[in-house]
């Protein structure tokens, strides 16, 4: 078990309260391990890191390899949460201003974040701060990328 000390010298809180939430706590707890084996609730991530697809992994792994060596530029695009964790962890495990650093001392693609701005005008500034022939490359890839997901 992990020790966790919390202190609440500095909050409106008292320990009553949080262990006021205990009952409640346990209960949602146990209805989420319950649903666990529920396909339509996507709550595999209660068991990470211990189980998870260990294939799916190495080919999630295969292909950020490929994206490194073969992509200048890597746009994530979603909404939400289709784009908030991939930045998550991102932000977390890179320099603060990774895209800004020199491409000798970065030696992965820039980063950029499609979506999170769904105005036309940011999409076209994207466009129009890619080389035209960085554009194609990347069109290509998507295509290549989408193609290769689709069979």
């Amino acid at each position: 078990m992990i020790g966790l000390k919390l202190d609440l010298t500095n909050s409106d809180l008292e320990i009553e309260e949080i262990y006021g939430y205990k009952e409640k706590v346990k209960e949602i707890h146990d209805e989420l391990h319950e649903k666990l084996d529920d396909d339509n609730e996507f709550l595999g991530w209660l068991e990470l890191p211990s189980k998870y697809n260990k294939r799916e992994f190495k080919k999630i792994k295969e292909c950020a390899k490929k994206i490194q060596k073969d992509s200048d530029v890597l746009l994530i695009i979603g909404i939400g949460g289709s784009y908030l964790g991939a930045r998550a962890v991102i932000e977390a495990l890179t320099n603060s201003f990774y895209n800004l650093q020199d491409k000798s001392v970065r030696r992965k693609p820039q980063i950029i974040y499609v979506g999170n701005n769904l105005s036309p005008s940011y999409i076209n500034d994207i466009i129009d701060r890619t080389p035209t022939e960085e554009m194609e490359k990347i069109r290509e890839k998507i295509n290549t990328y989408i193609n290769e997901k689709a069979r």
